[in-house]
Protein backbone atom coordinates (compact mmCIF):
# COMPACT_ATOMS: atom_id res chain seq x y z
CA UNK A 1 0.00 0.00 0.00
CA UNK A 2 1.46 3.15 -0.84
CA UNK A 3 1.19 6.23 1.61
CA UNK A 4 1.69 10.31 1.73
CA UNK A 5 5.45 9.27 2.77
CA UNK A 6 5.85 6.95 -0.40
CA UNK A 7 4.15 10.02 -2.69
CA UNK A 8 6.64 12.29 -1.60
CA UNK A 9 9.22 10.47 -1.88
CA UNK A 10 8.83 9.53 -5.35
CA UNK A 11 8.68 13.25 -6.21
CA UNK A 12 12.33 13.62 -4.51
CA UNK A 13 13.55 10.41 -6.43
CA UNK A 14 12.70 10.31 -9.50
CA UNK A 15 12.78 6.64 -10.70
CA UNK A 16 10.85 4.68 -12.67
CA UNK A 17 8.78 2.77 -9.94
CA UNK A 18 8.35 5.48 -8.00
CA UNK A 19 7.13 8.45 -10.70
CA UNK A 20 4.91 5.97 -11.94
CA UNK A 21 3.36 5.29 -8.63
CA UNK A 22 2.44 8.87 -8.15
CA UNK A 23 0.73 8.70 -11.64
CA UNK A 24 3.24 10.22 -13.77
CA UNK A 25 2.80 7.63 -16.64
CA UNK A 26 -0.90 6.63 -17.24
CA UNK A 27 -3.10 6.85 -14.54
CA UNK A 28 -3.25 5.96 -10.73
CA UNK A 29 -6.26 6.09 -8.16
CA UNK A 30 -5.91 6.12 -4.55
CA UNK A 31 -8.22 6.01 -1.62
CA UNK A 32 -7.89 8.79 0.91
CA UNK A 33 -8.67 8.59 4.42
CA UNK A 34 -8.55 10.88 6.62
CA UNK A 35 -8.34 9.94 10.23
CA UNK A 36 -9.13 11.87 13.58
CA UNK A 37 -6.67 10.77 15.63
CA UNK A 38 -8.13 12.53 18.75
CA UNK A 39 -10.02 9.29 19.05
CA UNK A 40 -7.38 6.75 18.63
CA UNK A 41 -7.03 3.61 16.83
CA UNK A 42 -4.39 1.53 16.04
CA UNK A 43 -4.70 2.48 12.06
CA UNK A 44 -4.39 5.93 13.09
CA UNK A 45 -7.69 7.20 14.18
CA UNK A 46 -11.49 7.39 13.60
CA UNK A 47 -11.97 7.75 10.04
CA UNK A 48 -13.93 10.92 9.34
CA UNK A 49 -14.01 11.01 5.12
CA UNK A 50 -13.31 9.01 2.67
CA UNK A 51 -12.14 10.26 -1.45
CA UNK A 52 -11.00 8.72 -4.34
CA UNK A 53 -8.16 10.30 -5.96
CA UNK A 54 -7.26 9.96 -9.72
CA UNK A 55 -3.99 10.76 -11.15
CA UNK A 56 -3.40 10.99 -14.64
CA UNK A 57 0.55 12.08 -15.86
CA UNK A 58 1.19 13.47 -12.45
CA UNK A 59 -1.94 15.77 -12.71
CA UNK A 60 -4.94 15.58 -10.15
CA UNK A 61 -7.75 14.58 -12.57
CA UNK A 62 -10.74 13.68 -10.30
CA UNK A 63 -11.36 13.65 -6.69
CA UNK A 64 -14.19 11.92 -5.55
CA UNK A 65 -15.95 12.01 -1.80
CA UNK A 66 -17.62 9.19 0.19
CA UNK A 67 -19.97 10.89 2.78
CA UNK A 68 -19.25 8.42 6.06
CA UNK A 69 -23.61 8.35 6.48
CA UNK A 70 -23.51 7.15 2.83
CA UNK A 71 -25.62 4.19 1.73
CA UNK A 72 -22.18 2.97 0.69
CA UNK A 73 -19.66 2.94 3.71
CA UNK A 74 -23.02 2.13 6.04
CA UNK A 75 -22.63 -1.08 4.29
CA UNK A 76 -21.52 -4.24 7.10
CA UNK A 77 -18.47 -5.57 6.31
CA UNK A 78 -16.55 -9.07 8.05
CA UNK A 79 -13.90 -7.59 10.79
CA UNK A 80 -10.27 -9.08 10.50
CA UNK A 81 -9.11 -9.06 14.15
CA UNK A 82 -7.74 -8.73 16.62
CA UNK A 83 -9.43 -11.43 18.84
CA UNK A 84 -9.18 -9.25 21.93
CA UNK A 85 -11.10 -6.89 20.28
CA UNK A 86 -13.73 -8.68 18.67
CA UNK A 87 -13.99 -11.00 21.24
CA UNK A 88 -14.38 -8.17 24.24
CA UNK A 89 -17.49 -6.31 22.12
CA UNK A 90 -18.77 -9.67 20.76
CA UNK A 91 -18.53 -8.26 17.58
CA UNK A 92 -16.93 -9.60 13.41
CA UNK A 93 -18.84 -7.09 11.71
CA UNK A 94 -19.14 -3.67 11.37
CA UNK A 95 -19.54 -0.90 8.59
CA UNK A 96 -17.06 -0.05 6.47
CA UNK A 97 -16.40 3.37 8.09
CA UNK A 98 -15.75 2.04 11.59
CA UNK A 99 -13.58 -0.99 10.38
CA UNK A 100 -10.22 0.28 11.13
CA UNK A 101 -9.49 -2.33 14.06
CA UNK A 102 -6.43 -3.82 13.29
CA UNK A 103 -3.76 -3.76 15.00
CA UNK A 104 -1.80 -1.21 12.35
CA UNK A 105 -2.08 0.36 9.24
CA UNK A 106 -0.01 -2.01 7.30
CA UNK A 107 -2.61 -5.14 7.73
CA UNK A 108 -5.67 -2.52 7.80
CA UNK A 109 -4.77 -1.06 4.10
CA UNK A 110 -5.50 -4.49 1.95
CA UNK A 111 -8.59 -5.37 3.96
CA UNK A 112 -9.83 -2.02 3.33
CA UNK A 113 -8.63 -1.92 0.07
CA UNK A 114 -10.82 -5.14 -0.73
CA UNK A 115 -13.70 -4.43 1.17
CA UNK A 116 -14.09 -0.82 -0.50
CA UNK A 117 -14.37 -2.42 -4.24
CA UNK A 118 -16.55 -4.85 -2.70
CA UNK A 119 -18.68 -2.10 -1.61
CA UNK A 120 -18.42 0.50 -4.03
CA UNK A 121 -17.20 -1.74 -7.45
CA UNK A 122 -14.35 1.37 -7.26
CA UNK A 123 -10.47 -0.16 -7.26
CA UNK A 124 -7.50 1.42 -5.89
CA UNK A 125 -3.79 1.09 -6.50
CA UNK A 126 -3.56 2.21 -3.01
CA UNK A 127 -4.74 4.17 0.18
CA UNK A 128 -2.81 7.02 1.40
CA UNK A 129 -4.15 7.59 5.55
CA UNK A 130 -3.39 10.91 6.69
CA UNK A 131 -4.45 12.08 10.60
CA UNK A 132 -5.16 15.15 11.79
CA UNK A 133 -1.75 15.98 13.37
CA UNK A 134 -0.04 15.13 9.78
CA UNK A 135 -2.56 17.74 7.83
CA UNK A 136 -1.25 20.22 10.43
CA UNK A 137 2.10 19.33 9.43
CA UNK A 138 1.33 19.90 5.80
CA UNK A 139 0.34 23.62 6.32
CA UNK A 140 3.05 23.97 8.32
CA UNK A 141 4.38 23.71 5.53
CA UNK A 142 2.63 24.73 2.33
CA UNK A 143 0.95 27.52 4.24
CA UNK A 144 -3.02 28.85 4.38
CA UNK A 145 -5.97 27.95 1.80
CA UNK A 146 -8.97 29.78 1.49
CA UNK A 147 -12.29 27.89 1.33
CA UNK A 148 -15.28 29.72 0.39
CA UNK A 149 -14.06 32.99 1.90
CA UNK A 150 -12.30 31.67 5.02
CA UNK A 151 -9.05 31.13 5.28
CA UNK A 152 -7.71 27.68 6.95
CA UNK A 153 -4.24 27.36 8.26
CA UNK A 154 -2.57 24.80 10.35
CA UNK A 155 -4.07 26.27 13.94
CA UNK A 156 -7.66 26.37 12.97
CA UNK A 157 -8.01 23.60 10.47
CA UNK A 158 -8.83 20.72 12.55
CA UNK A 159 -11.40 22.97 14.41
CA UNK A 160 -13.32 23.44 11.16
CA UNK A 161 -13.24 19.98 10.72
CA UNK A 162 -14.67 18.57 13.64
CA UNK A 163 -16.96 21.04 13.11
CA UNK A 164 -17.73 20.17 9.50
CA UNK A 165 -17.05 16.66 9.73
CA UNK A 166 -18.04 15.60 13.62
CA UNK A 167 -21.19 17.15 13.93
CA UNK A 168 -24.65 18.54 11.80
CA UNK A 169 -23.76 22.12 12.37
CA UNK A 170 -21.42 21.94 9.93
CA UNK A 171 -24.46 21.46 6.93
CA UNK A 172 -23.80 19.46 3.79
CA UNK A 173 -22.77 22.50 1.59
CA UNK A 174 -20.08 23.85 3.71
CA UNK A 175 -18.58 20.05 4.54
CA UNK A 176 -18.89 19.59 0.67
CA UNK A 177 -17.17 22.94 0.01
CA UNK A 178 -14.36 22.34 2.40
CA UNK A 179 -13.69 18.64 0.84
CA UNK A 180 -13.96 19.66 -2.74
CA UNK A 181 -10.84 22.68 -2.02
CA UNK A 182 -8.59 21.06 0.95
CA UNK A 183 -7.21 17.85 -0.71
CA UNK A 184 -6.96 19.29 -4.00
CA UNK A 185 -5.25 22.48 -2.79
CA UNK A 186 -3.05 20.46 -0.53
CA UNK A 187 -1.83 17.66 -3.52
CA UNK A 188 -1.21 20.75 -6.09
CA UNK A 189 0.88 22.55 -3.06
CA UNK A 190 2.77 19.11 -2.66
CA UNK A 191 3.31 18.98 -6.47
CA UNK A 192 4.13 22.51 -6.49
CA UNK A 193 6.75 22.96 -3.90
CA UNK A 194 10.15 23.45 -3.87
CA UNK A 195 12.83 20.91 -3.10
CA UNK A 196 13.29 22.13 0.36
CA UNK A 197 9.73 22.34 1.03
CA UNK A 198 8.94 18.64 0.04
CA UNK A 199 12.28 17.84 2.31
CA UNK A 200 10.02 19.66 4.97
CA UNK A 201 6.97 17.75 4.31
CA UNK A 202 8.81 14.34 4.03
CA UNK A 203 10.51 15.17 7.33
CA UNK A 204 7.18 15.84 8.76
CA UNK A 205 5.86 12.81 7.64
CA UNK A 206 8.65 10.51 9.06
CA UNK A 207 8.32 11.99 12.48
CA UNK A 208 5.26 11.30 12.73
CA UNK A 209 5.38 7.83 11.35
CA UNK A 210 7.89 7.43 14.58
CA UNK A 211 5.55 8.90 16.88
CA UNK A 212 2.82 6.21 15.88
CA UNK A 213 5.05 3.48 15.70
CA UNK A 214 6.47 4.24 19.12
CA UNK A 215 2.71 4.28 20.44
CA UNK A 216 1.91 1.00 19.01
CA UNK A 217 5.66 -0.57 20.68
CA UNK A 218 4.10 0.87 23.76
CA UNK A 219 0.80 -0.03 23.45
CA UNK A 220 1.61 -3.88 22.70
CA UNK A 221 4.22 -4.06 25.40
Amino acid sequence: MRRAADILASLLCPTFDSVSAAGFFGDKTYLIILQDNQEIRSTGGLMSCMGVLTTHDGSIASLKYYYLSSPQLSAIVGLDGPASFTNFFGVNAAALSDSNVQYDFASFAPKMQSDFYNVTGQKVDGIIAVDFTALQAFMNVTGPITVSGEVLTSRNVVDRLHFDVGTAQGGKTSFTDLLSTLPSDLARSILDASIPQKLALYTALLRRKQVLDSTLRSDRA
